[in-house]
């Protein structure tokens, strides 16, 4: 379900790029760097807290649930306040009213049922599914819709309004619990949930301030390019690996002083990370010429580059996201905070130096240095912790990261010959894809076959295969 989900929101998005331009992509993205701004706020990580804490009563859910709902005002009313001022400062009109619809996004957020948390910490991922997909199909449906009728930004901004509404209904419609006013409970939150707000804080820095940067410097069909990239380039680590991380913090928490245990763990759940992750992302990057071209049209051909820059970055950023829940579920959000802090200081920097020679690819070569600052961090703080370091990743990893690159090869070298004898169209990006899914397949079982066959992802998918079939067998029978 999952999968089809994600076949949908990627179908949405070759739609609204072919129906809008790249300004009008740019235009909202410009004004959720506004909203995003202040929405950090309301992030304040009581998800985390209440999943982290291993008894929670009704007060700790009712102080969250209050805060949330007494930020989300705070964060709506301040962006009726900044809605000119952006406009002024982006010096495009249209970008005030957008800011005073997204106003309505914080408020709404705001009084979602705090219970719905239940479904993670509890690891009843069918019901943290629907909450999850159900507003998004709503908001896939009515965006699209909306990008045929009326073929300019608003389309988008009616899909993400959408959503979530539809997330806030469905958050109560599927809880039992009903959250009452109370902040009883709220400095015993927040004493966890404080180091959650300030990554937050320093991730719109990093995230939204190059938005921001690369619209005054240069313009919003540069804004627009950059979202659609980052949008494709973090397929990998935030679409495949989605139901994977969901699932990594509260079931990393429940094993969380069991250090041995978690570090099999941490290496199985590597494996597999590695095996999805890390040749869809270097497909990516073999392939964005033709993905841009294909998928997208002729007028989004500059977010080829920026595309194959910001693959190479998901490749970390997919093992970076399997570190993160290890420090949290052992109480040490802290790291997390060093670790943003030190990707904002180096990016937001680097963004001024690049943007100004390279244009939008230089925010792709500072968005590819970001992961590479912020990974030895954390692996050294998961090492000192847990005992798991830089050689238990690289056992985990290196096999696919060499089938990977071998498929990158091919794959690159055969698009180069197709673009030699002329354009490649929907059946020549198909036929290199599959070329990809063949190549990593047969390079991935040779390389695990000259190891000896050991044990790791490749043995844990060959007996869910061999389970599988001698189910469907007895079944038949």
């Amino acid at each position: 379900m999952r999968l089809a989900v994600n076949l949908l929101g990627i179908t949405s998005t070759i739609f609204l790029a072919r129906l809008l331009t790249p300004g009008d992509f740019g235009v909202v993205a410009l004004a959720g760097s506004a909203y995003a701004f202040f929405s950090v706020l309301g992030q304040m990580g009581f998800d985390s807290a209440l999943i982290q804490h291993q008894s929670p009563t009704d007060e700790h859910y009712n102080s969250a649930w209050t805060a949330n709902i007494l930020v989300g005002l705070f964060v709506s009313l301040m962006m009726f306040v900044v809605a000119k001022p952006a406009a002024w400062f982006f010096e495009d009109a249209r970008i005030e009213y957008v800011v005073y619809a997204f106003s309505l996004l914080s408020a709404a957020k705001g009084f979602e049922n705090i219970g719905v948390v239940n479904f993670r910490k509890s690891l009843k991922f069918k019901g943290d599914f629907l909450y999850f997909v159900i507003p998004k199909i709503s908001g896939v449906i009515v965006g699209v819709t909306a990008a045929y009728i009326l073929r300019n930004y608003w389309a988008l901004v009616i899909g993400m309004v959408t959503s979530q509404v539809a997330t806030l209904l469905y958050s109560h419609f599927s809880q039992p619990f009903r959250p009452k006013f109370s902040l009883t409970k709220f400095h015993e939150l927040f004493g966890f949930s404080r180091w959650i707000l300030l990554t937050n804080g320093m991730g719109y820095i990093s995230n939204n301030g190059v938005e921001v940067i690369l619209g005054k410097l240069m313009d919003a069909a540069s804004v627009g390019i950059l979202g659609i990239a980052r949008q494709i380039a973090n397929l990998p680590s935030q679409e495949l690996l989605a139901p994977i991380n969901r699932a990594l913090f509260p079931g990393f928490s429940s094993v969380a002083d069991d250090p041995p245990r978690l570090k099999r763990i941490i290496s199985r759940v590597l494996g597999v990370t590695s095996m999805l992750a890390i040749p869809a992302a270097i497909g990516i990057v073999a392939l964005a010429p033709a993905l841009v071209d294909v998928v997208l049209g002729e007028k989004w051909r500059e977010a080829a580059p920026v595309l194959a820059i910001l693959g190479i970055a998901g490749v970390v950023t997919a093992m970076r996201s399997v570190l993160g829940p290890v420090l949290l579920a052992r109480g040490k959000p802290k790291i997390l905070t060093l670790a943003n802090g030190a990707w904002m200081v180096f990016v937001i920097p680097a963004v001024l130096i690049l943007v100004p020679k390279f244009g939008i690819v230089g925010v792709a070569y500072a968005g590819l240095m970001g992961p590479l600052i912020t990974m030895p961090i954390l692996i050294t703080a998961v090492r000192k912790d847990i005992g798991f370091g830089w050689l238990d990743v690289g056992k985990a990893a290196w096999r696919p990261l060499f089938a990977s690159l071998v498929m990158g090869a091919a794959v690159y070298y055969t698009e180069a010959y197709l673009y030699s004898a002329g354009e490649i169209g929907a059946l020549g990006l198909i036929a290199l894809i599959l070329l990809g899914v063949l190549v990593f397949a047969a390079a991935l079982w040779l390389t695990w076959a000259a190891c000896g066959f050991p044990g790791g992802a490749e043995r844990e998918l060959w007996e869910q295969v061999q389970t599988r079939l001698r189910n469907r067998r007895g079944t038949v029978s």
